[in-house]
């Protein structure tokens, strides 16, 4: 069964970035391809690695939530006072 999270990505115009050779030879997973998920009007930044997982920017996930002010619109900490 799909999950919810698997649907959404699945969502994602996925952009190949490599030929598929590691950068590094250093057994570590790498991006193969980059995306963005739209939920509303926000866009998220998303990565598919050479393992198959998908993952979504940290960064953006914290704006999403408002946990970190946006550095584009200048727009305060979620809760911060003026």
């Amino acid at each position: 069964m799909t999950t919810p999270a698997e649907m959404m990505m699945d969502s994602v115009d996925w952009e190949r970035v490599t030929d598929g050779t590691p950068v590094f030879n250093d057994g570590l997973p790498y991006v193969t391809h980059k995306g963005y998920l739209q939920i509303g009007d926000i866009s998220l930044r998303c990565y598919q690695l050479d393992d198959g997982r998908r993952i979504i920017d940290a960064e953006d996930v914290a704006r999403f939530f408002g946990v970190v002010p946006d550095e584009l619109t200048g727009a305060p900490r979620s809760g911060a006072s003026s």
